[in-house]
């Protein structure tokens, strides 16, 4: 059974669908491992400037938190 024109446009049209919800798909898996890395350098930014702030206080003698 041959296909009409219709159903070949139909399954075109379906395709197309397809391939532009996989582009899709891949973006937002795109966007999503770039914020889990922009997370990570935050992270250890802040891991840096805590860490900083307690080798300073441990050099200066200074007990910020009891002051």
């Amino acid at each position: 059974m041959e296909k009409t024109n219709g159903e070949k446009n139909n399954e075109q049209q379906l395709w197309s669908m397809i391939d532009k919800l996989t582009e899709q798909l891949q973006g937002v898996i795109h966007l999503s491992n770039a914020q889990k890395l922009k997370h990570k350098q935050l992270r250890n930014q802040i891991y840096d400037i805590v860490a900083t702030c307690f080798l300073n206080e441990l050099h200066s003698g200074r007990n910020v938190m009891a002051e």
